[in-house]
């Protein structure tokens, strides 16, 4: 499933903790779009040219948009996931530590219980193995690059807009 997605994307949960260095790893072999939980926003690097934002309502519009788009959503650890954020059209594959996890709430393609650590590192492996040609990714990695500049301006206008009443993001970022 993964060998064959165009359109990857990571939704990492904080189950992902002590997993974090092959989870970039595994985003980067795939090209995979990642988004996280609220609590699981310190798992991935921010700064990271494929980390998307949190994904719900108190996160961003690009991980929303990308995870509409996707072709499979690898879940890392992670539990919740709104219906209104689940995409209509993706294979979802779920990697937890416990068992019961597995398709809550979502049907899954596949499910992989165990140790977080083990499982993304032997993905990684096969991944890194099964190298992805650099030209079938760069459709995505373009889309991932123009949805978190969009995401990019919309914050850097909505915290330098100096109207009154003070928008919310404007006051948080004095």
């Amino acid at each position: 499933m993964i060998a064959r997605a165009e359109r990857p994307m990571l939704l990492i949960g904080r189950g992902a903790e002590g997993a974090e260095g092959d989870t970039l790893a595994l985003a980067e072999s795939i090209g995979a779009a990642a988004a996280v939980t609220m609590t699981a926003k310190h798992l991935f690097p921010n700064g990271h040219e494929l980390f998307v934002g949190g994904l719900g309502a108190a996160g961003s519009e690009a991980a929303s948009v990308l995870m509409a788009e996707s072709d499979l959503v690898i879940i890392c650890g992670a539990t919740w996931w709104p219906d209104e954020y689940a995409p209509p059209a993706a294979r979802v594959v779920q990697i937890d530590a416990v068992k019961e996890n597995i398709g809550r709430g979502h049907p899954v393609g596949r499910g992989l219980a165990g140790d977080l650590k083990d499982i993304m590192a032997r993905l990684t492996r096969m991944a890194k193995e099964r190298p992805r040609d650099a030209a079938a990714q760069a459709p995505w990695r373009r889309r991932i690059a123009e949805q978190r500049a969009a995401w990019s301006e919309r914050i850097r206008t909505e915290t330098s807009r100096d109207v009154a009443p003070m928008e919310p993001a404007r006051g948080m970022k004095l």
